[in-house]
């Protein structure tokens, strides 16, 4: 990569390659420039008010940096989110009331996608669809295009007074919305632009725009291939919601995030002379402000988000590749400038990793074929990481979760080690006090559920070992009407399923899925028009009902 000079820049490298007629096969970020100049060189008290910290929050890939989702709370409201309004809950009495809604000015097509919530204040992202007429054709032909634009806007508003919440800011960028993240009092928005450009007459559409400006030359970054889709990237303070801190804006869109506590990573595929590599591009980020550090790759595709991890400066990374024809995977440690300086490689040849997780100096991960191999690596010692121990046990994990000490929670599937037939839901429960002797502490299988949506999407999982919680939602492939949340509690030798509420699919439609979430004694199943509270103390008898 190297940054635009100019707009022309920009242009010509998305004319290039949308009209080219062979297009290169690399997209990696190979290339970055050694120096990059940044802009800095250039609530109301409920009345039953909640023990602290007595609720649930959003599941996040990395402690301490905040995700955005459509379902909040503070222990003593709920927010839930629809495609065109935010509920709001007052959970301060035994039966639950809306407090208030948020509204804000939508098309026809606009649609809430996620919402922060932080004290007095919510941020509420939304994407919106323009869509004009406009001439078109070439050689003389008349023709009349739709063309539609992608924007995201982040409305912030003060919820100081649950039943009126007060808009008080806004930033909008171009784009598909994508993800977000917030870090140190600062909201990180990510959107996939596609330029519509028609030759000459569209030359200024190569470059979005940016809280009403177009993005500036000198924060976009073109790859030597060129580009024809663009990721934007701004960063807005939350005390100050109606501006934007910084701007990136990288040709290429599609790239896997990895925001960590010191830096964000883009990584994606490449394919090099049949060698599949994952490229990646590391920016540091300190105050809103983004600059460019080191860029570098290694062999195989990253599987599992997960697999990905950031501490004290060192990169891990787990892929998996192919060798003689067959799977293999490795992890690497890679330092500040992403270079490899350790690495684990040939690790469970013919398998592939579905799973992985990084507690503190030690990675675990998943790899299966027709077992279920738990792997567990010392990575104290960032130059010579040591692959400990192995455990197999029949299925595979999807998901692992830390669950209290030296347990680790697995949800995936159970398996028949011969044919590999799946035969229900599975959750086991290891013992990684002995990460040389790992042990399976207790297991099961739901036999009559066949696929955990929220396996492909963790926000979608609660996994409390404080308050010895476990939910996610399931289905029964045979049961094409309905879905079940389902919740369990690990009582030291096994678990106990504690609550499964069927709901219909047309009670959530237009949401991703159902969720859980609790506040004190209670606790919440949220579908698209309904609310269930049931009361934890009471072996989760049903409690109450909120429709909207």
């Amino acid at each position: 990569y190297h940054l635009a000079d100019s707009y022309d820049d920009v242009y010509v490298a998305v004319r290039d390659r949308e009209y080219a007629v062979e297009e290169s096969s690399s997209t990696g970020m190979m290339f970055l420039p050694d120096k990059l100049e940044t802009a800095e060189d250039a609530g109301q008290s409920a009345v039953n008010q909640l023990a602290e910290d007595d609720f649930s929050v959003t599941n996040l890939q990395v402690d301490g940096i905040e995700e955005s989702d459509w379902i909040k709370t503070d222990g003593n409201y709920l927010y839930t989110a629809s495609e065109s309004a935010v509920h709001i809950v007052d959970l301060s009495g035994e039966k639950m009331s809306q407090a208030g809604e948020i509204r804000p000015a939508l098309g026809a097509s606009d649609q809430i996608m996620e919402m922060y919530l932080e004290k007095d204040r919510l941020y509420l992202i939304v994407n919106r669809f323009d869509s004009s007429l406009e001439n078109g054709g070439e050689d003389g032909a008349e023709r009349i295009q739709i063309r539609t634009g992608a924007s995201v806007t982040l409305l912030t508003y003060d919820i100081s007074d649950r039943t009126s919440p007060k808009e008080i800011g806004s930033v909008t960028q171009d784009g598909n919305y994508y993800t977000s993240r917030m870090a140190g009092g600062i909201i990180y928005l990510f959107s996939n632009y596609y330029p519509d450009i028609q030759k000459e007459s569209g030359r200024e559409k190569a470059i979005p725009y940016i809280n009403g400006n177009r993005a500036t030359a000198g924060c976009i970054y073109i790859p030597d291939d060129g580009g024809d889709s663009e990721l934007v990237i701004s960063s807005v303070n939350v005390e100050n919601p109606k501006e934007t801190i910084d701007q990136m804006v990288i040709l290429n869109a599609g790239s896997e995030i990895y925001m960590g506590t010191e830096s964000i990573y883009l990584y994606e595929n490449s394919y090099e002379e049949d060698q599949i590599l994952t490229v990646i591009a590391k920016f540091s980020y300190k105050d809103g402000y983004m600059n460019a550090v080191s860029a570098g790759s290694v062999k195989g595709d990253v599987e599992d988000k997960f697999a990905v991890s950031e501490s004290n400066g060192i990169f891990r990374i787990l892929t998996t590749d192919w060798k003689n024809g067959r799977q293999i995977n490795q992890l690497y440690l890679l330092d500040q400038k992403l270079q490899a300086i350790g690495k684990i490689e040939d690790i469970a040849p013919g398998e592939r990793i579905y799973a992985a997780r990084y507690i503190g100096n030690m990675a675990y991960f998943i790899t299966y074929r027709n077992m279920d191999p738990l792997f567990a690596a010392d990575l104290s010692d960032p130059h010579a990481p040591v692959l400990l121990g192995s455990l197999e046990i029949s299925g595979f994990s999807e998901y692992l979760h830390p669950y209290g000490e030296n347990r680790l929670l697995g949800i995936g599937y159970e398996t028949d080690p011969k044919s590999g037939e799946w035969e229900g839901v599975k959750l086991c429960m290891f013992d990684i006090s002995d990460p040389v002797q790992l042990k399976t502490a207790g297991s099961t299988v739901i036999k009559d559920m066949d696929y955990v949506p929220a396996l492909y999407q963790y926000k979608g999982i609660l996994a409390d070992s404080g308050k010895n919680l476990i939910g996610f939602m399931a289905e029964d492939y045979e049961d094409t009407q309905n879905a079940y949340y389902k919740v369990f509690r690990w009582d030291g030798n096994a678990f106990q399923e504690v609550l499964s509420q069927k709901t219909s699919y047309e009670d959530y439609a237009g949401y991703p899925d159902i969720r859980g979430a609790y506040a004190g004694k209670y606790f919440y199943v949220i579908t698209g028009n309904e609310i269930i509270s049931y009361n934890m103390e009471a072996d989760f008898e049903e409690a109450d009902r909120l429709e909207f």
